[in-house]
């Protein structure tokens, strides 16, 4: 299981639209397809961890370990990650507070899945970005 640099993904509940721009302001948008394996689906949440955790599996390969952030408004992953999985960068976002001079500008992939114990997400667009440089 990988735990150092995975930790920087952080999965939202509330996933809203979005409108592309050069630099994108919005977040990004919500998976394509999302699938459950049952009506009710309860997923194992480490909560030992400064943060709570759940393990997902990206484009098929870990599992990893990830931050679970329900205030968040997107998928958020390390940039070392999203490299180490070849993920295709399909934008630029600014983070944080975007009328903020000093926002975070992060690349915007692609991800074709994101498997979660019993859930399933297709076409997932997430920001990466290097979460110790903020």
């Amino acid at each position: 299981m990988k735990v150092g640099k995975s930790l920087g993904l952080v999965i939202a509940l509330s996933l809203q639209g979005h409108v592309w721009a050069e630099v994108d302001t919005d977040p990004p948008p919500p998976p394509e397809r999302s699938t459950l394996q049952s009506p009710q689906v309860t997923l194992p949440l480490d909560a030992t961890a400064p943060r709570p955790t759940i393990e997902a599996m990206i484009n098929g390969k870990g599992p990893s370990l990830f931050v679970l952030d329900t205030g968040a408004q997107g998928f958020v992953l390390h940039s070392d990650l999203a490299r180490e999985l070849g993920l295709p960068i399909v934008g630029t976002a600014a983070m944080g507070d975007p009328s903020n001079a000093d926002a975070i500008e992060a690349d915007r992939v692609e991800i074709q899945s994101i498997d979660i114990d019993g859930v399933s997400l297709e076409g997932v667009v997430a920001d990466s970005w290097d979460v110790t440089v903020a």
